[in-house]
């Protein structure tokens, strides 16, 4: 993920833009036009000729919005002004018939003389026809109240009265309007009847949007100056006006007093409609307020559930900082970013119990389960909730990662059973009897990362107490796949025949074999992890029973593994719940026959069946999951000299068969609030299934000189369909001295 801390939201606060680090997708984070004139939007289909032909949507970020579908529909914009073009083309269609002139008995009609208020209304949601130029909000519908009093007019003098400007206050409150737009000043504070109407639109939760005034002064004027009095609860916002460069315009009056409360939006050379039927250049603060009505209108849509001081917050917490760092007299908050604004505010997490961080929902998938649920679809639309409680849905499928290759390596297996410490005594009639202890937990420091997954040549060395020193080398994109069922012995180290030891990680084991006779042995295994790996076996224990039967040699093991927040190495974190202590059972059947003199045939099958439970997340009620693996193959003696052995296997690391488990997702919010879910029976298999052929060789000079060697084929690695063949190799000298 990645976060992009924006200079005018609280301390400790970051922006997250969801799609980088957990891959997950967000549509509100689309980029739009930067800064300057805006670019052309890189292709996108929205970045047309009537986008461009008013800059200040390019400049305030308007594109993302239109590409992740928000435009303002079914939002109302009052603009209290002075009437609007009744017949022009980019906005006949969008003129409620609620609209009327306030300023009652002058025998006038809505239609605009003067022609502010039809620029005005323009760029606040001119529509998108392919004709002149399209508003921020091109989707909205226009309350157009017209509250003139004088003919010509001039909105920053005397051209509206108190009286009229509190009625078209109230009349747009009892239309239902939730923005209002009033591109006008005066130099004097309006009297009660105005104030009492501008407290009874916010308290109705109301945003009033108010130029700043085009005098250059330090404060806005009134009734923009109203911003800065906590009685209208943050809800009157006052505009100044930047040029194309975002640059405070020469005429716009300043933050001062408001500045907490003032924002700035492009007001200089704004091409929108006019009263002319056509189109007209403007400056002023009069068009910067609309850009901002615009905005809220596009929010609104967005977030129906949003309170109007949440709208606000928005606007002002993502803000594009001007001048001085932070909030400052001159550019108040910073520039309008539309697209900003509906991003996600903090961290988005996922509405279920505790309400997990997105960035900490995860689940890992262990080898066994290759790359299942990593396209389950019912992931793909999911809600998630920011700072505000706002709705975002994200695609989650990028929180399911497929299987690291934690397998141990073609070497491990030979450094493990070399580094074993062994005590072997004859017991009278019963034949040998051995007890052997390995410690793996300095193994780690010797060998190679699985995550240095960029080096593809790696070597590792170790040295044990006797000075017996060991050297190798293995090459391959997909190195370190296990030991060659061929070179192991079938009671340790191969994730073919026994590959529930791949389940284990670092820590500290036994071993007790006894003959039972001259044509059976007991064997009984035991590991205990040493808890630095958290995907790994807590615990493993087997017991496998080797016995004569004619010429062949069969095999029978039982294995337990327990696992204390994982399953088959698979782990869950944060939206998706963790696991609970899981165990499984393994059981082995294997064995070798004789085909001809220093040839046999070998094959292995272990199934293993694990319950898991969930705690608190989306998954839950798995079904028993059911996996496999075998290997079969032939040995060679004495081939090319006496003592070497050549070996040929065809086999499947273990994979789940069988596994069904419940997501309970999040997808809506309420009106009330409340979040709505959806459950789904999810198929957890992986969608392939990797099989692998083993070809090896080892040999015997002396006791203290042996050479092993093997070269390994992986179709279909990962038990993902769609992974292309994999092959690795590896050379093992041993030289003892």
């Amino acid at each position: 993920m990645s976060f992009n801390r924006n200079p005018k939201m609280p301390s400790g606060v970051p922006r997250l833009c969801l799609g980088l680090t957990l891959g997950l997708s967000l549509a509100a984070c689309g980029g739009g036009g930067g800064g300057g004139g805006g670019g052309d939007g890189g292709g996108n289909p929205f970045a047309t000729a009537e986008f461009r032909a008013n800059y200040g949507l390019g400049n305030i970020r308007a594109l993302g919005a239109y590409t992740a579908g928000w435009e303002g529909t079914g939002q109302t914009i009052a603009v209290i002004d002075t009437g609007v073009d009744v017949d022009h083309v980019d906005l006949d269609g969008k003129i409620l018939p609620q609209s009327t002139d306030i300023a009652a008995g002058n025998g006038r009609t809505l239609n605009d003389t003067f022609g502010h208020g039809t620029l005005v209304a323009g760029v606040a949601l001119a529509e998108r026809n392919g004709v002149g130029m399209h508003g921020v909000a091109w989707g909205a519908n226009l309350l157009a109240i017209r509250a003139d009093a004088l003919n010509p007019c001039d909105p920053f003098s005397a051209c509206f009265q108190d009286d009229d400007l509190a009625a078209a206050l109230n009349y747009a409150r009892t239309q239902g309007a939730r923005i209002v737009n009033m591109s006008m000043g005066k130099g004097g504070i309006p009297n009660a009847n105005f104030r009492n109407a501008l407290l009874a639109a916010t308290n109705a939760g109301i945003i009033v949007v108010i130029a700043a005034g085009n005098a250059t002064g330090a404060n806005p004027e009134y009734p923009a100056r109203f911003a800065a009095d906590p009685a209208y609860s943050g809800l009157v916002i006052a505009v100044g006006a930047v040029d194309d460069d975002n640059i405070i315009a020469n005429f716009s009056n300043r933050a001062g007093v408001a500045s907490t409360n003032f924002i700035v939006a492009p007001g200089v050379s704004i091409t929108t409609t006019s009263n002319s039927g056509g189109f007209a250049s403007a400056s002023g603060t009069s068009f910067s307020a609309p850009h901002v009505a615009g905005a809220i209108a596009v929010l609104r849509e967005r977030f129906p559930t949003a309170t109007a001081a949440q709208i606000v917050d928005m606007l002002f917490s993502t803000a594009r900082d001007l001048g001085a760092a932070g909030t400052d007299t001159v550019y108040g908050r910073g520039l309008l970013s539309l697209s900003d604004a509906l991003a996600p505010l903090g961290f988005l997490w996922v509405p279920v119990d505790l309400g997990p961080l997105v960035e900490e929902t995860e689940l890992r998938l262990g080898a066994a389960f290759g790359d299942g649920l990593t396209q389950a679809a019912a992931l793909s639309d999911v809600l998630a909730l920011d700072m505000l409680g706002r709705d975002f849905h994200i695609d989650l499928r990028g929180a399911v990662l497929p299987a690291r290759d934690v397998r141990a390596s073609a070497f491990e297996g030979a450094v493990l059973r070399s580094a074993e410490r062994a005590v072997d005594r004859r017991l009278g009639d019963f034949g040998r009897w051995g007890l052997s202890f390995t410690d793996t937990a300095r193994l780690p420091a010797t060998l190679p990362s699985p995550d240095d997954e960029d080096r593809t040549l790696r070597s590792w060395w170790m040295q044990s107490g006797t000075k017996h020193t060991q050297t190798g080398l293995y090459y391959g994109a997909a190195a370190g796949r296990g030991t060659p069922s061929v070179l192991a012995p079938i009671g340790f180290a191969s994730r073919l025949t026994l590959p529930q030891f791949t389940l284990a990680g670092t820590g500290s084991g036994a071993f007790l074999s006894q003959d039972l006779g001259k044509a059976a042995r007991l064997s009984f295994a035991w590991h205990r992890g040493d808890g630095s790996d958290p995907t790994a076996a807590t615990s493993l224990g087997q017991a496998w029973l080797e016995t004569k039967v004619g010429r062949a040699r069969l095999a029978i093991g039982l294995g337990q593994v327990d696992e204390e927040a994982s399953l088959f190495r698979s782990t869950a974190a944060g939206g998706f719940g963790t696991f609970s202590a899981t165990r499984s059972q393994f059981v082995t059947v294997g064995g070798a026959v004789p085909l001809t003199t220093g040839v046999a045939a070998f094959a292995s099958l272990t199934a293993g069946l694990a319950r898991p439970e969930m705690e608190s997340g989306m998954l839950s009620g798995w079904s028993d999951v059911r996996a496999a693996s075998y290997s079969v193959g032939v040995r060679w003696q004495d081939v090319l000299t006496r003592g070497d052995r050549v070996g040929l296997a065809l086999g499947q690391p273990l994979r789940v068969e069988h596994a069904e488990v419940d997501l309970t997702l999040p997808t809506a919010l309420r009106a009330d609030g409340s979040v709505a879910t959806s459950t789904r029976r999810v198929d957890a298999t992986p969608s392939g299934r990797e099989m692998n052929i083993e070809l090896a060789y080892d040999r015997v000079f002396s006791e203290a000189a042996s050479l092993a060697t093997f070269v390994s084929v992986a179709r279909q690695p990962g038990h993902d369909r769609n992974a292309a063949p994999a092959a690795f190799g590896g050379i093992r000298f041993s030289l003892g001295f």
